[in-house]
């Protein structure tokens, strides 16, 4: 899958794989750990995964081992066979914890302030 993106000098590139993939994921971690710090690194595993949207019947071009584009399913070419969705992360990371008896409030900020680095 080809993703247009922004690259310096105002200029743009067609990429692809794990390179774009990786910093999304990265970004979506560490926004649903941001209001749920409490989580362990498999429990965010495991909800990240759980909230991806599955695109079963999905067909898509593949890169084969000949370097030709070949036609597979969408959910063959990830453990989840679906897309990372923030929104849905941060719904189950919520019934997750109200599950184990923690509380959160999203909507207010916390009054713990990290510590400054005055170095």
């Amino acid at each position: 899958m080809d993703i247009i993106s922004l690259f310096p000098e105002n200029t743009y590139e067609m990429k692809d794989g794990t390179s774009f993939s990786c910093p999304v994921v990265a970004g979506v971690a560490a926004l649903v750990w941001s209001y749920y710090p409490d989580l362990t690194a498999v429990e965010l595993k495991g909800i990240l995964m759980n909230s991806a949207v599955r695109y079963p019947k999905v067909k898509v071009y593949s890169p084969n081992e000949d370097g030709k584009k070949a036609i597979t399913r969408f959910s063959e070419l990830s453990r989840t066979g679906g897309i990372i969705n923030a929104y849905e992360a941060l719904r189950e990371a919520e019934k997750y914890t109200r599950a184990k008896g923690a509380t959160v409030d999203v909507h207010q900020p916390s009054e713990e302030k990290p510590a400054l680095n005055t170095r």
